[in-house]
């Protein structure tokens, strides 16, 4: 009888067949969980990010947005791909949804920046007040009605001597935090364009100044056109004044005088990137005509080589070319187009 293992229990024959052997050990770690695919947009570059909008607010907002583009709850199913009893359910706060539900019915609704902004007029003059930014304002479609989902909210502001960049931007996250919407702020200096000077006051809720109430209530489609139109004029014209004048500095001491770390470089290149950041407006296209592909191509590469690459890829002369015989006729070209 074969030796015992256990009490009154022969040992088992060995198996003569090779056993495999795992080449990955049990303490391996696992891979990390990637996030739910529902929640996917709460990430980026595997940071976890908050909510564009506030989904405990889901009612407040589907039923703001709704009210305001004046749509039914049918209309708004419609549009957004659910049911009018779905959407009747979140409106009563009887049903919750995620970002994604949301952001979807939002956009469906036309949700309109101005009408987060207006609500959280307070919490905003707040945020300003922290860092060092007051005299608040707004400008752009949101100032004449005829803002959407997709716009910006753009805001005029003063700030507090011995604040800087990083004060405004923690502002501008302050304000995207409290609205779901990106934020451009503009220092209100002597410099400041002149197309602005129609900027609508943001003052707080509690304060004594009047307010009225919906001052940023939706304009008719047809006069939203005429003043988008309007507006982008403007921009656009005073963008081209701005290249304009970094242009006169750049060749106003001759091209001796244009050398690498000079004033009169660094304006050439300031001139470079304003004209290429002309392309990445939509509501320039009009003015900018059929311009051909290879000189975008030509303008972005030389921004790109002037605010990326550093001075040490350019050419000296043929930046100098480009600055004073190139681009002249293309604005000259551009600047007729928004006269018309």
């Amino acid at each position: 009888m074969s030796a015992v293992s256990g009490i009154g229990t022969p040992s088992r024959p060995r198996d003569p067949t090779p056993r495999k052997i795992s080449t990955v050990s049990a303490r391996t770690p696992r891979a990390p969980k990637q996030p739910d695919r529902r929640r996917a947009r709460l990430y980026h570059g595997g940071i976890a990010m908050a909510p564009r909008f506030d989904t405990t607010r889901a009612a407040a907002l589907v039923t703001a947005a709704r009210a305001d583009r004046q749509m039914s709850q049918t209309e708004l199913a419609r549009a957004a791909g659910m049911s009018q009893p779905n959407v009747a359910a979140i409106e009563a706060g009887r049903r919750s949804v995620g970002p994604e539900v949301l952001e979807r019915l939002l956009r469906a609704a036309d949700y309109r920046p101005s009408i987060p902004l207006e609500e959280s007029a307070d919490a905003i003059v707040a945020a300003g007040e922290r860092y060092g930014i007051h005299d608040i304002r707004v400008f752009g479609s949101i100032a004449h009605g005829s803002d959407h989902f997709t716009s910006d909210i753009d805001l005029l502001a003063r700030v507090d001597k011995g604040r800087g960049y990083f004060d405004i931007a923690m502002f501008q996250n302050a304000v995207e935090s409290l609205t779901g919407f990106s934020v451009d702020v503009v220092v209100d200096d002597q410099s400041r364009p002149g197309f602005l000077d129609d900027a609508e006051v943001l003052p707080p809720v509690s304060d004594d100044t009047p307010r009225r109430a919906g001052r940023f209530a939706r304009v008719p489609r047809s006069a939203e056109d005429a003043t988008t139109s309007e507006i982008a004029r403007a921009k656009f014209t005073e963008s081209l004044d701005a290249i304009d004048t970094f242009l006169d500095h750049a060749v106003s001491g001759g091209r001796g005088a244009f050398e690498r770390n000079s004033p009169a470089y660094a304006s050439g290149s300031m001139a470079i990137i304003r004209t290429a950041a002309l392309f990445e407006m939509d509501e320039f296209a009009e003015y900018l005509g059929d311009v051909p592909d290879e000189v975008v191509r030509g303008i972005t590469t030389t921004r790109n080589i002037a605010s990326h690459a550093g001075y040490r890829s350019m050419n000296d002369d043929l930046f100098w070319d480009t600055l004073t015989v190139h681009l002249p006729p293309y604005l000259d070209t551009w600047r007729a187009a928004a006269r018309r």
